[in-house]
């Protein structure tokens, strides 16, 4: 994520087919740290489609 190198944002979907936001940072070679997870928000969805938004809350 922009401004900040040790955060990571996965998109993916769940068992359902919902496609969530998941942010984590990373803590070792096999350990991550998830502290947010949800339901995609629009802004997200926009990076899948391959644009830049920069209007995207962080």
């Amino acid at each position: 994520m922009s401004g900040r190198e040790d955060t990571y944002l996965l998109l993916c979907f769940d068992r359902s087919g919902n496609l969530l936001e998941i942010i984590y940072n990373e803590l070792g070679a096999d350990t991550a740290n998830v502290f947010h997870t949800m339901k995609c928000r629009k802004a997200y969805r926009a990076l899948l489609q391959g644009k830049n938004n920069d209007n995207i809350d962080r």
